[in-house]
């Protein structure tokens, strides 16, 4: 072997190391690897465990997965020397016995989504039996609620939105296809009110001219009341899907 090729599988053999190096530091120091699915870094976060006085500062390394927790918990199982804790939203894993970093060296987690299936479902629900009674002009079914739960009733149950609040995107979607139905009521209770006011001053005659434009504004309630939000509904879940994740991976390096 030359020595221009000596040299050469040298370097390779370091920027190996230092992208590996690179890749193990950042994942804990060392301490843990870091999971092998898509994951989003989420920065770091620093917490003392203790009481006053003999606290313990922690430094984790957060990420985010839309693997769900049980499989990353289940990777870090054949990882990790030990499971320290177990619930439904927290696993920790401890360390190499004796390392500083020893306890809850991995936790793999996830908060509370902040939303029920109800918050998810309800509108399209409601929808269908207002179409049923002939108020909404409406081809969806029973069957596609079923759809809609099977692919968005994770939602409720195994994700959580570091990123932004599901509860008041769902609200602002819910108000902003109420409203239309919300002018024209409000359009139409505004001309009744004029309405009251004018027979009980006697002004019949000036009464009548308000009459046709109360027709009008009772067939646009009408109209806006028979309008589909289906799709609108559908658009507003696919936001708030593309933000979730069903799983947090801290990975201890202070």
């Amino acid at each position: 072997m030359n020595i221009f090729m000596s040299r050469s599988l040298i370097a390779t053999i370091a920027a190996a190391g230092i992208l590996l190096g690179g890749q193990w530091a950042s994942a804990g120091q060392g301490t843990a690897p870091l999971y092998p699915g898509q994951v989003v870094s989420g920065g770091e976060n620093t917490g003392t465990i203790g009481g006053e006085g003999g606290g313990e500062t922690r430094t984790y390394k957060i990420y985010y997965t839309r693997d769900p927790l049980n499989k990353v918990a289940a990777w870090y199982e054949g990882k990790m020397p030990e499971k320290s804790s177990d619930s439904t939203n927290r696993i920790a894993f401890n360390g190499s016995r004796g390392s500083s970093l020893e306890y809850d060296a991995v936790v793999v987690w996830r908060n509370e989504s902040g939303i029920t299936e109800s918050d998810i479902l309800d509108p399209l629900e409601e929808e269908i039996a207002s179409g049923s009674a002939g108020v909404v002009k409406t081809n969806y079914t029973r069957k596609d609620l079923e759809a809609v739960k099977a692919k968005y009733g994770y939602l409720a149950d195994e994700a959580f939105f570091p990123h932004f609040s599901a509860e008041e995107k769902l609200a602002a979607c819910q108000e902003k296809m109420e409203s239309g139905v919300s002018s024209a009521q409000q359009g139409q209770v505004s001309l009744q009110t004029k309405l009251e006011e004018l027979a009980r001053q006697g002004r019949f005659a000036e009464m009548q001219q308000y009459l046709e434009q109360a027709q009008n504004m009772a067939s646009n309630t009408t109209q806006a009341m028979s309008v589909s939000h289906w799709d609108e509904w559908i658009a507003c879940l696919d936001k708030i899907d593309a933000g979730a994740f069903r799983a947090g991976i801290s990975i201890r390096v202070q």
